[in-house]
């Protein structure tokens, strides 16, 4: 049986796909498990910080994304105890924050921060986050 040679590259070319699809997803894995470990880790300086911060209402903070590695500014707009609904900009874009988080729960390296505290603390020059401008 004679295989004409475009249908020989159409199954080689195949082949390769599946085997970076199989990269891709080991790939995927490890980006999930290094969110993980960024969240484990940058949790005792979070909750540190969250100690001493008592948010006001009309307060500018940053939220910040360290998986995606940007941040905007956030206005509080309500705190009801440990939660923080912030708004973005002048976007009808809300985000609520909680300011006693488990570590269990947090699935995105996601959270809020004093806007002080990007400087102050060297998250800025640590992280080399993208910032966000509304």
């Amino acid at each position: 049986m004679h295989i004409p040679p475009e249908l020989k590259r159409v199954v080689e070319i195949r082949r390769k796909n599946i085997e970076l699809e199989a990269a891709i997803a080991e790939i995927k894995k490890q980006l999930e498990q290094n969110c993980t470990l960024m969240i484990k880790d940058f949790f005792p300086y979070l909750l540190s910080l969250y100690e001493s911060w008592h948010p006001r209402l009309g307060e500018i903070a940053l939220a910040i994304n360290l998986e995606g590695g940007h941040c905007f500014e956030v206005i509080v707009k309500s705190v009801d105890g440990y939660r923080v609904r912030t708004q973005e900009g002048d976007k009808a874009v809300y985000h609520t924050f909680d300011l006693n988080p488990k570590v269990e729960e947090y699935e995105v390296a996601s959270f809020i921060i004093p806007k002080q505290a990007y400087a102050e603390h060297h998250i800025k020059k640590l992280f080399a986050l993208q910032f966000l401008r509304p």
